[in-house]
C-alpha cells in the first residue's frame, strides 16, 4: 500500500485519491469521540464543502444519519437519496469507526479522513466535560481506554478496507495548522483563497468546538 507523509496527516492510497477526488464521492470523518473529529469536520465545512442538509453548526454531525446509524436499512435509504441529490457529499460520525467494512462497501467512492488524537488529551476532555466514567483514579483510565476502543478497533478494520484514508494527528494541527490546511485541501482538491485558508487555520490552531455561522456554512 502507498503512502504519502504530509503535515499533520498521511495519505493511504494516494493515487486511488486522486481518482475519487475527481468523480463522485462520499467523504466519511471518524474517530474516537473527544478525539477531535469535529476540529477536522469544521476545516472542511468553511470550505462549503456538503457535510449534509442537516449539519450540525456547533459539532459538525450529521443529525440524520446519527438518529438511525444503527440500522443499516435505513442508512442504505439516506445513502441513496444522498447519491441523487448530490454528486460529492459526506458527514461526519466519529461511531462510523465501528462501521468501515461496511461503510467501505456500501458509500459511493468513499474517502475516509480519520482523526487520532493522544488517548491522554481525550481522557482529560472527557472528565472535563463530560465524565460518563466517573471521576478519580478508576474513571480517568477507563476515560483513557475510551479512545484506544476506538483506536484498536480502526487499527483491526483499516487491515482489510480497500479505499482512500487520511490519518490525521490531532495533536500536529495546532503545532503548524497553516502547513495542514494548505496539504490538507491540495489533497483533497480544494481552492481556497489566502484569507479564508488563513483564517481557518487560525481558529483550528486554538482548542474547543468551533461553531460556524449561518452567513459561513
Amino acid at each position: 500500500m502507498e503512502i504519502i507523509q504530509k503535515s499533520g496527516f498521511s495519505i493511504f492510497r494516494p493515487r486511488l485519491l486522486q481518482q475519487r477526488i475527481n468523480t463522485k464521492h462520499t467523504t466519511v470523518i471518524a474517530g474516537s469521540s473527544r478525539g477531535g473529529t469535529s476540529l477536522v469536520a469544521y476545516a472542511l465545512a468553511r470550505t462549503g464543502f456538503n457535510l449534509g442538509p442537516t449539519h450540525d453548526l456547533k459539532n459538525h454531525e450529521d443529525t440524520e444519519i446519527i438518529k438511525v446509524f444503527r440500522n443499516k436499512s435505513a442508512l442504505r435509504t439516506i445513502f441513496n437519496e444522498r447519491n441523487a441529490a448530490y454528486n460529492v457529499w459526506g458527514f461526519k460520525v466519529p461511531e462510523s469507526t465501528y462501521y468501515f467494512d461496511w461503510l467501505d462497501i456500501q458509500l459511493r467512492n468513499p474517502i475516509f479522513i480519520y482523526v487520532v488524537r493522544n488517548p491522554a488529551s481525550i481522557a482529560r476532555s472527557i472528565m472535563q466535560r463530560h465524565p460518563v466514567y466517573g471521576t478519580g483514579v478508576d474513571g480517568y483510565i477507563r476515560s483513557f481506554e475510551h479512545g484506544l476502543r476506538y483506536y484498536n478497533y480502526f487499527a483491526e478494520t483499516f487491515r482489510r478496507m480497500q479505499s482512500p484514508t487520511l490519518i490525521i494527528e490531532h495533536e500536529a494541527i495546532s503545532h503548524n495548522s497553516i502547513d495542514f490546511c494548505q496539504d490538507f485541501y491540495a489533497c483533497l482538491g480544494i481552492q481556497l483563497n489566502a484569507s479564508l485558508l488563513s483564517d481557518i487555520a487560525k481558529n483550528i490552531s486554538t482548542p474547543g468546538y468551533k461553531k460556524i455561522k449561518n452567513d459561513l456554512k
